[in-house]
């Protein structure tokens, strides 16, 4: 039914046509005749010759000779076809072809100037005969060629189902088969027009772009689909101007190319422009305005498709590429239109116009000079240039002669059967109608030659290719439009989108809802009962994103086979010749960097840390798992980072071996030489037993170092969670042990010659062995909390390092450390307290040093332990920790002892000088005694025949006593352990304390 919009077009058409006849003698200002050739059958056709005019319906001039050729090569393929005896038999095809001038009003109006009046003369005739032609024989039309008088033509043949096929309307509108249901075209529809374009748009990364486009259903409706298809590949524009059809001021014009110079970095410029003639004018301007290879200008089937229609602007289009329905020559035709002469197309009323303007002459001119010569042709010489869009044209014609000659030939079948003879051909005549010829025409199937010829769901032809055309300069400087790329869709059979078009009446279409088909039985709703379709009209726009076969349409993935090689590309930056131009807003942030977007194609590149990666589009940067890596090349993807382990061939371990293995040997060689003086007085004075327990804390502390180098394993885990604090309380709860018996053992010599309580030997012992058993069931719970493991340590986020370590508590660490400490802190306060001592007995002093020391590299330790975020600075740490423990321990307990023991040098007689006996005891320094000296060859009798006489016992503690009373003469020393401070005060003090030590 007609909607308002039709009712209005309709009666604007009827008016401006019945007011062009009125006026006799002007009908070129108005509606130019009608070429017509009578048959039985008439196709109508219309196209697009004269020249628009902006104040009447159509121009004066044939506006190009590419017009011409479409127009004739009708003509050809019907006369072919009257040639031809297996189409149409005993049938004459006749046609009536008008001018649509370039305008959808004035296409419209021509429509209905055929189709209203049933018959019509032939003005075309020779002489003054006229030939009735009645208008209920036409059958079909064939045009127009642009979108916008496409639609309008449909809306009125629509109405009285009269098949249409254009051969180059490709606006989205006309697939709408609710009101298109009788449009037909041999292009494919702008939707893969677009879906082609952003293919080409995609191949050379061109993301921003612009777009110039005339308002109405052929400009508005592509630039929507362009908006919606580009937006899903981040294609965006800088600027979308629209330019008025027909625009005929330069500022118009000129205001275009100042919009497009605003936004340069937008140097793809995208064309729906409808008229070729306007494109003309906007390369006009382009070159007036010295634009040009500015812009690489993509145009559409409106774009020229040969040099010589572009006027001479063809500077302007340099680089430029044009995207329109693939064609070919036709040889056959170019061989037919350079052949027909003047004399030939006297009833051609057009292409006899065309060729008087051509050759400056008139079949009618009295001046023989300007009358037309009848051998007179059109060639090369005179403009004739092979156009391939005739191809589109004889297909057109072939698919609806293919339609009509499938009903025609039912009819004869029909009409065979009944009983009646007489007007058989009227019958059969009248059988054809033009509402089956539409029925006929969507089945059709046959090889064209531009392809195969067949229509899908909405009236477009089924094979979907597109060539893309380049202007470049030739050799000689001329322009030259030369095929680079071809984008085309595999012809098959889409669930939802094309049926599969045989020889038969039937067209098979997969129902998508249903799993099942339904059957085209001739009926014009079959479309609308196999697939709901719904459509939203809007202002200069109708918009078909509703249309479910539409959707699955831009789905389909398209082939783009490009000559990059061969295309010219404009110097749009200089030095740039050759070089394919970009068309970016920003460029592409480099490697490790992600887009921080101001607009959707407007970004600045702000870098992604170490350890990140980019998503595929560089929107954000993602953090890699632990242990992963982005890789170096793309930072895509993360890799694994292989992990590290230790080995004994690292430099720093084999430093620490190296102290590790001399340190085994001095404890080692001290343990030699207190089993061995395991007796000596010297020894039971040290407390042996906790020196012992010391000794065996030095090896588990070189052993653990040994445990921590070598490569993490279970049983070195657990070693680590146990062995770090066991050395260090089986160094220094010994050490404790002691200090608190040298303190008490002093202490309670000052006030009782009794031995104190808990400073024996077996106490000792107890003491030592049960603070050791508090370290170990302090580590065992802490191991079974938390059981020691391998694990793979990435000690910095910001570096690609993994080791391999072992997972020890840090608690279970933290409460050992403060264990040691508390023994450490208990260790000083003890040395501390016996730091006065009898000045002979320095014993405290070098525990005082060690203690001391152990502290101050506790207080190194702690922070540097739990600040190190490597594995392999930890272990470091914790050797270096247990190796100088260690050492210092060797150093001030035991190396003393040593030297008192091996350097210790005795000398005989009695002279009052003689050798001075060196300290064997690491407690006693050796004292100045005055001016006397006692000289001894053994200490032993310095105790029993010098100070004690030979009975006298050293296991007496008043003996004792009475040595270190014993007054000191000469100025020589006595050995340390013969004398605590003679002229000591507290001599009856000393003399129990060390009694008590050495008992």
């Amino acid at each position: 039914m007609f909607e308002f919009r039709d009712i209005i077009v309709l009666s604007l058409s009827v008016s401006i046509f019945r007011n062009g006849e009125a006026i006799e003698g002007t009908t070129n200002l108005f509606y130019p005749d009608i070429a017509a050739s009578p048959g039985d059958f008439i196709l109508g056709g219309i196209f697009p010759l004269h020249e628009f005019n902006a104040l009447y319906p159509c121009g004066r001039h044939i506006r190009s000779m590419g017009s011409i050729l479409r127009y004739q090569a009708m003509i050809f393929a019907i006369e072919e076809i009257n040639r031809r005896d297996d189409i149409l038999p005993n049938v004459t095809l006749g046609y009536m072809i008008t001018d649509s001038c370039h305008t959808d009003m004035t296409a419209s109006a021509q429509v209905l100037r055929i189709v209203i009046q049933k018959q019509i003369e032939n003005k075309c005739s020779l002489g003054n005969e006229s030939i009735p032609i009645d208008m209920n024989r036409v059958v079909g039309f064939i045009g127009p060629q642009a979108s916008d008088a496409s639609i309008l033509v449909a809306n009125i043949l629509g109405v009285l189902q009269v098949p249409q096929i254009s051969f180059l309307a490709t606006t989205d509108v006309l697939s709408d088969r609710i009101r298109y249901s009788n449009f037909f075209r041999t292009v494919p529809s702008d939707v893969f027009t677009v879906e082609a374009l952003v293919d080409l748009l995609k191949r050379y990364n061109w993301r921003y772009i612009s777009a110039v486009y005339t308002p109405g259903d052929y400009g508005s409706m592509a630039l929507q689909r362009l908006f919606r298809r580009t937006i899903n590949h981040n294609i965006c524009f800088g600027q979308v101007i629209s330019l008025r059809r027909g625009a005929n001021i330069d500022e118009e014009f000129d205001a275009v190319i100042h919009r497009l110079r605003m936004v340069r970095k937008a140097r793809v410029v995208v064309l729906y422009i409808s008229n070729t003639a306007d494109v003309i004018t906007l390369m006009k301007h382009v070159n007036r305005l010295n634009a040009t290879e500015e812009f690489i200008w993509i145009g559409s089937d409106t774009w020229p498709w040969h040099v010589k229609d572009m006027e001479n602007q063809g500077g302007a289009m340099i680089g430029s590429f044009a995207l329109r329905p693939y064609t070919i020559k036709v040889p056959e035709f170019d061989n037919y239109f350079t052949n027909l002469q003047y004399k030939d197309v006297v009833n051609n009323v057009f292409l006899r116009k065309f060729m008087e303007t051509k050759f400056r002459c008139s079949r009618n001119a009295t001046n023989p000079s300007k009358k037309c010569k009848p051998d007179l042709r059109i060639t090369e010489r005179h403009g004739f240039f092979s156009d391939s869009k005739v191809s589109l044209v004889i297909d057109s014609v072939y698919a609806m002669v293919f339609g009509l000659n499938t009903v025609y030939m039912e009819c004869i079948d029909v009409v065979s059967r009944r009983k009646s003879t007489f007007h058989r051909r009227d019958e059969i005549l009248e059988c054809v109608t033009q509402e089956k010829v539409v029925q006929a025409i969507r089945d059709v199937s046959f090889e064209g030659l531009t392809g195969e010829i067949a229509f899908d769901l909405f009236g477009s032809t089924l094979e979907k290719r597109f060539e893309i055309v380049n202007m470049k300069r030739g050799v000689l400087g001329n322009l030259q439009m030369q095929r680079v790329g071809i984008w085309y869709i595999d012809q098959v059979d889409i669930e939802g989108q094309v049926g599969s078009h045989e020889e038969t009446d039937k067209r098979n279409v997969k129902r998508k809802d249903r799993g099942q088909y339904c059957y085209d039985v001739q009926r014009q709703n079959t479309i609308k009962e196999c697939i709901n379709i719904t459509r939203t009209t809007q202002e200069n726009d109708i918009d078909l994103d509703d249309l479910e076969i539409m959707t699955e349409i831009e789905s389909l993935a398209g082939n783009l086979v490009m000559d990059t090689d061969a295309i010219y590309w404009p110097r749009i930056d200089p030095g740039e010749g050759g070089v394919i131009p970009e068309s970016v807003c920003s460029r592409d942030c480099t490697v490790g960097s992600k887009r921080q977007f101001s607009t959707l194609c407007c970004w600045t590149c702000q870098r992604c840390r170490m350890n990140e990666i980019t998503d595929q589009n560089q929107t954000n940067c993602i953090t890699c798992p632990p242990h992963y890596w982005p890789d170096q090349s793309e930072r895509k993807t993360c890799l694994k980072i292989r992990a590290t382990r230790r080995s004994w061939g690292d430099t720093s371990n084999i430093i620490m071996i190296i102290f590790t293995a001399f340190g085994m040997s001095l404890a080692t060689l001290i343990l030699i030489v207190f089993v061995k003086y395991r007796e000596d007085r010297l020894v039971k004075a040290s407390s042996r037993e906790m020196m012992f327990i010391m000794i065996a804390g030095l090896y588990v502390s070189f052993i653990v170092v040994f445990f921590f180098v070598s490569t993490p394993s279970v049983t070195s885990c657990y070693v680590d969670a146990f062995g770090l604090g066991l050395s260090f309380t089986m160094c220094y709860a010994p050490l404790l042990t002691k200090t608190r018996r040298i303190y008490v053992i002093f202490k309670s010599g000052s006030k009782t010659t009794q031995k104190p309580r808990f400073v024996g030997t077996r106490s000792q012992l107890v003491i030592a062995i049960v603070l050791i058993i508090i370290q170990i069931i302090i580590s065992t719970i802490i191991a079974i909390a938390s059981p020691p493991s391998i694990i793979r340590e990435m000690p910095n986020p910001m570096e690609p390092h993994v080791e391999i370590t072992c997972n020890v508590s840090i608690g279970g660490m933290i409460a050992s450390i403060c264990y040691n400490v508390c023994l450490i802190l208990l260790c000083c306060a003890f040395a501390w307290k016996a730091r006065g001592l009898p000045a002979n007995f320095n014993e405290t002093k070098f525990i005082m040093i060690s203690v001391y020391t152990t502290l101050i590299l506790w207080i190194a330790f702690i922070p540097s332990y739990f600040t190190a975020s490597a594995g392999h600075h930890r272990v470091t740490l914790r050797n270096l920790a247990l190796i100088i423990n260690a050492y210092v321990t060797i150093i001030c307990m035991f190396v003393p002892k040593l030297y008192a023991i091996f350097c210790a040098n005795e000398t005989s007689g009695t002279g009052k000088t003689g050798d001075v006996s060196q300290a064997r005891d690491n407690s006693v320094v050796p004292s100045n005694l005055g001016n006397n000296t006692i000289v001894v060859s053994d200490a032993d009798k310095v105790y029993k025949s010098a100070v004690l006489g030979a009975n006298t016992s050293l296991d007496d503690p008043r003996s004792v006593a009475a040595m270190f009373t014993t007054k000191s003469v000469g100025s020589n020393l006595l050995p340390s352990r013969l004398m605590m401070s003679t002229t000591s005060k507290r001599s009856s003090e000393s003399t129990v304390a060390i009694a008590q030590l050495e008992s």
